[in-house]
């Protein structure tokens, strides 16, 4: 019970001198964003950190020796370290270390931070670092050169975060490096990297983004790609929306179905009125409009009749309502009779969508 109570009563010490090293960390270092007038010197916070240090390696020390292992460090004494100990020990030396560059990041111009902060091997502050580049990289080509090399950071994060500045910063003398990362074993860094060449235009990567709708493992991936090569509307796409129309995706069907309308992929048609007829599932209005443009009007003309009954007849009132509005995307000038019925409608919500499409 003796040791116990001793092994709390260290832990909680632990607990407080780390809680009393922010405070006196933030303290001194730390007012509304600003730097105090009276900071101590760099080396001055150094060494206070590094006492703190020692504290709390002879804290630890003491919860070792309590719980009889050997403790890491230890002076005079040799065997093996518990790894626990050691494993906590190492992520406080990790945090103090983080917060004496942060400490000393509030001495430095921010453009100075920001290169600071890309040296880290903290990664959160590495992160940061691109943040602060990023606020001049549009007018320094320095600043996002210096993003442009953690394209290749260990961390994920940190690839993402740098993808994602990049792409917003239209940097085309990164589009090499955004295309390698369509193959990054991360995918929201693939994901970022066709949404930065996307924003940079980099048309000449259509290839490279097809590859990925046609193969990526992950939903979102596809999915975005998807979407760029529709924005594109390009002929080159035509083979990679095709193949799409089978994904296991509804998203990533979605846009290649409208894609392919869009595109005027006539060699796409067959498949799209394969799918009308068996099985449109939530694609049925894509469908139609995409044949419509791809010259088949007979989906369109079933689809009008459908809906045409459905507003007369249905039960729920939802349904007319969606119906009115489906039919005004489709065919509103030649449903004009239709939604004049729909306006005597009893639901208020139907002689809403119906006034809608009579007034457009």
């Amino acid at each position: 019970m003796v040791k116990r109570n001793a092994l709390v009563a260290c832990a909680a010490a632990l607990l407080l001198l780390v809680l009393l090293a922010f405070a006196y960390l933030l303290g001194r270092g730390w007012n509304g964003g600003v730097p105090e007038h009276g900071l101590t010197t760099a080396d001055g916070r150094s060494a206070s950190l590094d006492g703190m240090e020692e504290r709390l390696g002879r804290i630890e020390r003491e919860i070792a020796a309590l719980r009889g292992v050997r403790s890491p460090g230890a002076p005079g004494e040799t065997g093996d370290v518990a790894p626990d100990a050691e494993t906590r020990l190492a992520a406080i030396q990790s945090s103090l270390s983080t917060l004496q560059q942060r400490v000393e990041g509030l001495e430095q111009e921010p453009l100075e931070r920001g290169y600071s902060y890309l040296e880290s091997e903290n990664a959160e502050l590495r992160r940061e670092g691109i943040d602060i580049l990023a606020r001049v990289g549009r007018f320094d080509p320095k600043a996002r050169a210096a993003i442009r090399r953690l394209l290749g950071d260990p961390s994920p994060r940190v690839r993402e975060q740098a993808s994602q500045r990049l792409g917003n910063l239209r940097d085309k003398e990164s589009a090499a490096e955004m295309k390698a990362l369509l193959e990054d074993p991360d995918p929201a860094t693939r994901r970022r990297a066709v949404q930065g060449l996307a924003a940079m235009d980099a048309r000449d990567a259509i290839r490279e983004i097809g590859r990925t709708l046609a193969s990526d493992a992950d939903d979102r991936v596809r999915e975005t790609a998807a979407g760029v090569l529709r924005r594109w509307k390009s002929p080159e796409a035509e083979e990679s929306f095709t193949k799409a129309l089978k994904d296991r995706s509804e998203a990533v069907r979605a846009e290649a179905i409208a894609a392919l309308g869009e595109i005027g992929a006539a060699s796409a048609a067959p498949s799209l009125r394969e799918i009308y007829d068996q099985d449109p599932g939530p694609h049925r209005m894509r469908l139609v409009l995409a044949l419509k443009s791809l010259g088949d009007e007979v989906p369109l003309q079933k689809e009008v009749g459908r809906l045409t009954e459905l507003v007369k007849t249905h039960a729920d009132e939802r349904v007319r309502q969606q119906a009115v509005r489906e039919l005004a995307a489709l065919a509103r000038d030649a449903s004009q009779e239709i939604f004049s019925q729909a306006a005597q409608d009893p639901s208020p919500r139907v002689r809403l969508e119906a006034e809608k499409a009579l007034l457009r």
